[in-house]
C-alpha cells in the first residue's frame, strides 16, 4: 500500500488500518511528512478479503492511497475527499495470487 498527501505535508494526524480477513495487519499507518509515497507491505493469499479503516485527523481532505499487487499493478485507489479517502469495504477487494 502506498500513502500519499495532496498538500505534501504528511497525513497530519490521519491514519489507516489495513485488515485481511477482519484481522488488522497494518495498524495506524500514516505518512509522517511529505507528499509520499509512504510504502507499507502486507501478505495475502488467494481469496483473502482486504478492507481498510481510515481514522481522520485535522486535514482529512488531503490523504489518499493506492494498493498494488506483487507485480506492481494497481488493484485499488482511494482518492482524497471531503471526509477522507473512502474505506475499502467487505466484498470490494479480494486477493488473487
Amino acid at each position: 500500500i502506498a500513502l500519499y498527501d495532496t498538500w505534501g505535508d504528511g497525513w497530519s494526524g490521519c491514519s489507516l488500518d489495513v485488515l485481511v480477513n477482519d484481522s488488522v495487519v497494518l495498524n495506524n499507518i500514516t505518512l509522517n511528512s511529505g507528499g509520499g509515497p509512504g510504502i507499507f507491505y502486507f501478505q495475502v493469499n488467494t481469496g483473502d478479503v482486504i478492507t481498510t479503516d481510515f481514522s481522520p485527523g485535522p486535514f482529512i481532505t488531503e490523504p489518499y492511497y493506492f494498493i498494488y499487487d506483487t507485480d506492481g499493478q494497481q488493484v485499488w485507489f482511494s482518492p482524497a475527499g471531503n471526509s477522507g479517502p473512502p474505506d475499502i469495504l467487505p466484498g470490494q477487494l479480494s486477493a488473487s495470487c
